[in-house]
């Protein structure tokens, strides 16, 4: 493993390369990055720095992402199949549907999508936004695509008629409301931290509903000895190293993406040391993609 380590420490000087991770990564993935953080402000910050090459830890439509923003960049994903199951959830074909059913209505796409979605939208949103994107558009019925579980919370809060498509993250939407209940039980006073894209038992039984980053601030600005975590189990690595005087609980078991967890510390060093494996996507449906994503920019800037 050290010797791992070394290497990627060299060939990332050698390249001038920086790591970025997801906060689900695994920690020892983590602790390698130069930098840690949800999809769009990693793709934003790896913008900001001159390092040609950006080896993105995380899944696929994130390192997309990045190099909608950073098109100049050599943006290398180490696991190429390391997808998102809530970004599968849809197809054109489906979203074509919805456009056809309710004609007038503009679409905003969660950022946990696609290329191909994105640049099909009208507007895109981040967990932390959507509901300031959703409520800007000046149109009474708004489609939001593809998670049903960030929609649904989405539409309790906002006066728009809000269409849902039926996609999900399994690792949230699919989380038992009774596991969650006995971890309460067992830390009293804790407050349960919970991901929009949650079903609606569990957000209503939440202390705080937040992305990953919302929930780094909750943390920050309360003091609780325990806190209780509602999210893929990357996160619990992530606030520790934060908070080190505080403890973090998992909500359930197993709440863990497989995809988020495919990255070795040697498919890093293969990433560096061989390009493996190079974002490569069609100009024109960037350019689509990334007119969405600039109009959020502009409504939340």
């Amino acid at each position: 493993m050290n010797n791992v380590l070394e290497e990627i420490e060299k060939w990332k000087l050698k390249k001038n390369a920086l790591i970025v991770a997801h906060n689900y990564q695994p920690g020892y993935i983590q602790d390698i990055a130069d930098i840690v953080g949800d999809s769009l402000e990693l793709s934003k910050l790896a913008k900001e720095t001159s390092a040609p090459e950006i080896v993105f830890c995380g899944v696929k439509f994130m390192a997309e992402t990045a190099k909608v923003l950073s098109p100049e960049k050599n943006i290398l994903i180490p696991k190429i199949d390391a997808e998102c199951d809530l970004a599968k959830s849809i197809s054109l074909k489906d979203l074509d549907c919805l456009k056809e059913k309710y004609p007038n209505a503009p679409v905003v796409c969660y950022v946990n999508s696609t290329l191909e979605m994105k640049a099909n939208s009208n507007y895109c949103c981040t967990s932390s936004n959507a509901l300031k994107v959703v409520e800007s558009i000046p149109e009474d019925t708004v489609i939001f695509v593809p998670d049903k579980g960030l929609g649904s919370w989405i539409k309790q809060k906002s006066y728009k008629n809000i269409i849902l498509h039926p996609g999900k993250c399994p690792v949230h939407w699919d989380l038992s409301i009774d596991e969650i209940e006995q971890t309460c039980k067992s830390y009293p006073g804790a407050p349960l931290l919970t991901h929009p894209e949650s079903n609606s038992a569990v957000r209503d039984r939440s202390d705080f509903v937040g992305g990953t980053g919302g929930m780094i601030n909750f943390v920050k600005n309360t003091d609780f000895t325990h806190y209780i975590i509602a999210t893929d189990v990357g996160m619990i690595h992530r606030l520790k190293k934060l908070n080190p005087k505080k403890d973090f609980i998992l909500a359930a078991e197993n709440i863990s993406c497989r995809d988020m967890k495919k990255i070795s510390t040697q498919d890093v060093l293969s990433s560096l040391k061989e390009e493996q494996y190079l974002i490569n996507i069609d100009p024109e449906l960037s350019k689509k993609a990334l007119m969405a994503i600039n109009k959020m920019m502009e409504i939340t800037a």
